[in-house]
């Protein structure tokens, strides 16, 4: 029995770093396969087989994620958070980060009522069990902003967003790509409130921590520039507006291609500016390449 039991976790584990590596080679269909084969083959064990069939149904619910369809995360992480907690409590790490994605999940499907009872209770776990100043606290204050901002609840997420960016300029210092994250959270909070100026040196900071931190081309940086780009042209900056823009489009040219959905974005970003400041036949030609790309 025991021999047996060996021999189905290694087979299992061996299962599971193919699935893994497959999702990282960008093979998600190939990925999806794997792993759903692994999780009917996990059901068939007997119950106390060491959690595998828990981190086979988070490794599919994270590619699920990945490949942007929430809707199908949603049920597999049910499902896990259930067997997670009855297996080791709700104050476990790995039921916590299930409750989490869980809430993301409802989150990215715009639920948003389902979504933040779930983010709620993420972070008061995550208060209790990791302590106020950890970075999984952090994270799960951003949710909470994200959910928040996402109904309205513009000064109550702000204040959430405050709270993440405290505690991971605390945990990890000033030159840290999750330190410019949560500043650009929080900066989209301000924006929608219309505090603008706040708004652009936040922006301003996590870019210039980006370029410092991050490789030539990544994506991160293209889109600081072209939040910046928004907020200069939503201040009537029409000219630094458009060089905001178009330094996106250089910097996304380096990485994921002018041709990516985000070039599509920044781009038509750039062609509504040049259409504000009546440049037709610019804006016309912008618009038209943002649209092919989005075919």
């Amino acid at each position: 029995g025991a021999e047996h039991g060996a021999l189905d976790n290694r087979t299992f584990k061996a299962r599971s770093g193919l699935g893994d590596a497959l999702v990282r080679a960008g093979r998600f269909a190939s990925a999806g396969t794997v792993l759903l084969g692994t999780i009917e083959a996990a059901r068939r064990l007997p119950a106390d087989t060491g959690g595998i069939l828990i981190d086979v149904l988070n490794e599919l619910a994270a590619l699920r994620l990945n490949q942007r369809r929430p809707a199908d995360a949603a049920p597999i992480l049910t499902e896990a958070l259930q067997r997670a907690r009855q297996r080791w409590g709700e104050d476990a790490p790995v039921s916590i980060s299930i409750l989490g994605n869980l809430g993301h999940a409802h989150y990215l499907q715009t639920k948003y009522s389902e979504a933040e009872p779930l983010i709620i209770e993420t972070l008061k776990l995550r208060r209790r069990v990791q302590g106020e100043r950890h970075p999984g606290t952090a994270t799960a204050w951003n949710n909470l902003a994200a959910v928040l901002q996402a109904q309205g609840k513009h000064a109550e997420a702000e204040s959430a967003a405050r709270q993440a960016l405290d505690i991971y300029r605390s945990h990890y210092g000033d030159e840290h790509q999750r330190v410019a994250l949560a500043m650009g959270n929080l900066a989209s909070m301000l924006l929608a409130q219309g505090k603008l100026v706040e708004a652009e040196r936040l922006h301003r900071d996590a870019l210039a921590i980006r370029e410092r931190v991050l490789v030539p081309g990544h994506i991160e940086i293209a889109s600081s520039y072209n939040s910046l780009g928004q907020i200069l042209e939503q201040q009537g900056r029409g000219a630094s507006s458009e060089q905001m823009y178009r330094r996106a489009l250089d910097v996304v040219a380096k990485g994921a291609g002018v041709d990516s959905p985000e070039g599509a974005v920044f781009t038509a970003n750039l062609g509504g500016l040049l259409l504000n400041e009546g440049r037709l036949a610019e804006a016309e030609k912008a618009m038209r390449v943002a649209l092919e790309i989005q075919r």
